[in-house]
């Protein structure tokens, strides 16, 4: 596999870490689910979305052992997500200071009410502009990753390779057993559960928050070759324009790098994942059985959900929302007939045909 090597990718890191570069920032988004071969008919269990014009986003992955009562999980993690977006519309929460965990509080009082059945784990991250700031809160084992483009030595070359900056680890009650939210629990574990983080953004920053069908089969050195791969292109997009003609195609440029790049961790995760009892590959859940003295070789197969987002400076938000770049994305809006349906089908079917 092909990874950059210093050249004009490397040069232009050099140049993002040295030029000046004031905030605010924006987020542009992009987001990928694969549902499990078993459960593609009702779009999988997973949830995503995220707001470029708001800077939030979030995934959720509901619990499948509430599917033994007859409840569709999808349907919980996708309302979950639903009450949180609802609630930061218009971006002025993040700009006003209100944290993910205040956002998820606000989501968890709309929800009471409706007595939605189902339980998720959920993670909710926001950009504030004005700061340059990320924060995220989770609750179970969904994680995300900040990393920020430089250049790194294997043996005697140097190649573009994103660092790690930030981690957000799984809560788990033991293995495998993820903290989760209810209509009933959610506050409550807003209360004694949530974890938020927050950190420093800088230009040029990338995001992925995913839910654990993606961090139980690739390891962080996995994704950080994901991003390795893309980031010259990413970075490319990254140049301050000047006439608002190039400002847009590199919008559209830089919303392509990023579809491919979510698409690129989604597949890989849903490849691996679909090679349990394959005792030739060791996977994050794989390790983790093992220290539990448990026996669990190769992959996990399971729904998948990933939000990939980069940081930039905000010249040119205008032309985000007018080319589609600002607009949501992920599958809040699934439904059983709909095409997004058909094309997972597709997806799930290419995957493992390949594994």
């Amino acid at each position: 596999m092909h990874i950059p090597r210093r050249s004009s990718a490397a040069r232009l890191a050099r140049r993002l870490s040295s030029a000046a570069a004031p905030p605010p920032l924006q987020a542009q988004f992009a987001a990928t689910t694969i549902p499990h071969p078993e459960k593609v008919h009702k779009g999988g269990e997973d949830a995503c979305w995220a707001s470029a014009a708001s800077g939030w986003f979030g995934v959720a992955d509901g619990v499948g052992g509430s599917a033994k009562e007859g409840v569709d999980p999808g349907k919980f993690s996708r309302g979950v997500l639903a009450a949180a977006r609802d609630c930061v519309a218009g971006g002025d929460a993040a700009a006003g200071g209100e944290g993910p965990t205040e956002a998820l509080r606000r989501a968890a009082a709309v929800l009471l009410p409706q007595k939605l059945p189902g339980s998720s784990t959920v993670l909710l991250g926001s950009v504030d502009p004005s700061s340059a700031t990320l924060r995220i809160a989770n609750i179970g084992d969904c994680s995300a990753l900040l990393l920020r483009p430089a250049v790194r030595s294997f043996g005697d070359e140097q190649t573009l390779y994103p660092r790690v900056v930030l981690q957000v680890h799984a809560q788990q009650h033991y293995f495998n057993c993820p903290y989760q939210v209810s209509t009933g629990t959610f506050a409550q574990a807003l209360e004694h559960q949530c974890d938020e983080v927050s950190c420093a953004v800088e230009h040029g920053d990338v995001v992925i928050a995913a839910t654990d069908g993606v961090f139980d089969n690739l390891d962080t050195s996995s994704m950080q070759l994901e991003v390795a791969r893309l980031l010259p292109r990413l970075l490319a997009t990254a140049q301050p324009k000047t006439a608002a003609a190039e400002q847009q195609e590199a919008e559209e440029a830089r919303a392509a790098a990023l579809r491919d790049l979510a698409k690129a961790i989604a597949e890989k995760a849903s490849e691996i994942g679909l090679r349990q009892d394959d005792s030739s590959i060791e996977t994050p859940f794989s390790a983790g059985a093992r220290r539990e003295g448990l026996l669990w070789p190769g992959g996990k197969t399971d729904d998948i959900a990933v939000v990939v987002g980069m940081l930039v400076t905000a010249e040119g938000s205008e032309s985000l929302a007018a080319n589609g770049a600002g607009e949501d994305v992920g599958n809040l809006d699934f439904h059983e007939s709909s095409q997004s349906g058909d094309e997972a089908a597709g997806v799930a079917a290419s995957i493992q045909g390949r594994g």
